[in-house]
């Protein structure tokens, strides 16, 4: 509680605004978001123990021992940025689940989801899944401050600077940073 305190009080505003998603976002909009962000860890922290003998498993098996962060086909239930560490991007395949990306520090997930949700007022349901690789470190930023901010302040911009997004950021749910 004592290290969520002072990551909230003295560097969370700053690495939300070294995002490009929020840089440009009014003080008293960054100020909720900050308030609002939740702090979360997936895997092990000694990861690396266990890596030679996960690698001897088939691909389905190392993706199923991988920790869920956000399951396809549910409704996002926030906006996720990886604050550090991996995480594999996947979908649904047959009877397994295909690779689409991995993400590391300052890529999100789910914003192609509540940003569609916002605009149309419908529910959006995650078109892949995350899952730690290892260990991984989420701030995530729940989906109606997210959504209050594209209705207040039009489209988030993705990592780029530009509101559009490109085909597979549409389809995997993924911005760069």
């Amino acid at each position: 509680e004592h290290i969520d305190r002072a990551y909230r009080e003295n560097s969370l505003r700053v690495h939300l605004r070294e995002t490009s998603l929020f840089q440009d976002l009014p003080t008293a909009v960054m100020d909720r978001v900050v308030a609002a962000t939740e702090f979360e860890s997936y895997g092990n922290f000694d990861w690396y123990t266990d890596f030679s003998a996960n690698r001897q498993r088939d691909a389905a098996e190392q993706i199923a021992a991988e920790p869920l962060i956000a399951a396809e086909g549910d409704q996002p239930s926030g906006l996720l940025l990886i604050r550090s560490g991996f995480a594999r991007v996947s979908q649904r395949h047959g009877h397994g689940q295909r690779t689409l990306a991995y993400l590391g520090k300052g890529q999100v997930f789910g914003l192609t989801e509540l940003t569609e949700a916002a605009e149309s007022g419908a529910d959006v349901a995650l078109a892949s899944s995350l899952r730690a690789v290892g260990y991984v470190n989420v701030l995530r930023i729940p989906a109606d401050v997210v959504k209050d901010i594209v209705a207040e302040h039009g489209q988030i911009k993705n990592g780029k600077g530009r509101k559009s997004k490109t085909a597979a950021q549409k389809s995997h749910s993924i911005i760069e940073p």
